[in-house]
């Protein structure tokens, strides 16, 4: 089996964004993937978790297909849902085995149908999945993308283990699995696996976090930025040498976050970090009621928080491009979605209907998709100005958004009770 090429290039440049949210067609960086523009190959788009994209989504957007996804079956870790990656003209969703779709009209095969399949990654001619084929193991893979044959299988024992979605960047896949407690439950521990993207052998793995949620990391330069034990977010490696990586030790630390006094920045993510230049932005997840949600960045090379802004009590992770950032955030009162520059300048806050929000909003151009629980009102998928923050349309929606992505002009959002659904203009 030949290597993979590398496509990957370092560094999460805004510039290199700027780009493809512009309409570019040709290749743009971001993170450590090379990526098509119209490519969505991460969960979050890329490894830096930017989730922006270019995307031309329509004025008059709708539900145009539904697809069932985990076949009635909860089989992921509380408030957790399938997400979904894609190569332009097909979504590739995990659930209750790995399905392919059209990203026009939903046609879909399903694989490794008796699995528990979680996120999954695409690089060059490739999908990369993590799984569980019974309660005591967790198996990762890499599949060819066209035939979808199996290229190398490595398998883990395992408690019970649950992941969010494997990212890969340049020739290293990386699985952050929970284990050990029941589905309905938070994991008992945490830890984070690096694998060779060639043959999947184990280079190290990496205890992260006692915390409510299995953490999902963000990549970029060979760096892994993912919440630690106790909410301190770390920054890891990159300074494991082939040695280091032949014994199967893991990088060491870089730097554990801090608040500008010196003290630990204590923080809850549902959602992964983004990385952007020289800054790190984090949505705080904690969900503390009366206690205000924190969207900060935090210097990339010292983990210093450089800014704070307080919204409500729970802030999702930002979508971000060379401009802004993009969240969402919502308590008892209702759900809002702000604009703040990367210096922490607020420059807009639109107020959404709706009970709560389950994930990060995703850009597709120059609007900002925002996924809405509804309460008295439909759930709903909400496009928005990027730049005023003002509503160009909504599209009531048959479940809970609890991931957003994007597949060319298609919005797929899969929801609390299973389904995936295409949103699109006809």
């Amino acid at each position: 089996m030949g290597n993979l090429s590398r496509r990957g290039v370092l560094a999460a440049t805004a510039s290199a964004a700027v780009a493809a949210l512009a309409g570019c067609s040709t290749t743009v960086t971001t993170g450590d993937t090379l990526v098509e523009a119209a490519d969505w190959p991460m969960p979050y788009h890329d490894t830096a978790s930017t989730a922006a994209a270019a995307a031309d989504l329509g004025a008059s957007p709708e539900v145009a297909w539904r697809r069932d996804v985990l076949d009635g079956g909860f089989v992921y870790d509380f408030s957790y849902f399938p997400q979904s990656v894609s190569d332009g003209e097909r979504a590739y969703v995990g659930g209750a085995g790995l399905h392919v779709l059209d990203s026009a009209d939903g046609a879909a095969s399903q694989h490794f149908a008796d699995e528990a399949v979680f996120g999954p990654a695409l690089r060059d001619d490739s999908v990369f999945v993590a799984s569980a084929p019974d309660t005591g193991t967790l198996a990762v893979r890499r599949l060819d993308r066209e035939t979808l044959s199996v290229q190398w299988t490595e398998t883990f024992s395992r408690d019970t283990p649950r992941s969010r979605s494997v990212l890969v960047s340049d020739d290293t896949v990386y699985v952050a699995v929970g284990t050990g407690s029941a589905r309905a439950a938070p994991p008992a521990s945490s830890e984070l696996l690096a694998l060779s993207a060639n043959d999947g052998t184990l280079d190290y793995s990496l205890a992260l976090s006692d915390a409510s949620y299995t953490p999902m990391p963000a990549v970029a330069d060979g760096t892994v930025y993912a919440e630690g034990a106790s909410g301190n977010l770390v920054a890891v490696g990159p300074n494991c040498d082939a040695f280091c990586r032949y014994l199967g030790d893991p990088p060491e630390r870089a730097w554990t976050a801090a608040r500008p006094d010196g003290r630990p920045l204590r923080v809850q993510l549902r959602d992964p970090p983004v990385v952007g230049d020289d800054r790190v932005f984090l949505g705080d997840q904690r969900l503390v009621q009366d206690s205000p949600g924190v969207l900060s960045a935090l210097d990339r090379e010292t983990g210093e928080r450089l800014w704070a802004r307080e919204y409500r009590d729970w802030v999702s992770s930002p979508a971000l491009d060379a401009d802004a950032l993009y969240a969402a955030t919502f308590d008892a009162a209702g759900v809002d979605a702000v604009s703040v520059t990367r210096d922490g300048t607020e420059r807009w806050r639109t107020p959404l209907d709706g009970y709560g929000t389950l994930t990060p909003p995703v850009l597709a151009g120059s609007t900002l998709v925002v996924g809405v629980q509804g309460d008295t009102a439909p759930s709903r998928v909400y496009g928005l100005d990027a730049a005023s923050g003002r509503q160009r349309w909504r599209v009531d929606v048959p479940t809970t958004p609890g991931a957003l992505s994007l597949a060319g002009d298609t919005v797929v959002v899969t929801g609390w009770d299973g389904p995936a659904l295409g949103v699109r203009s006809r």
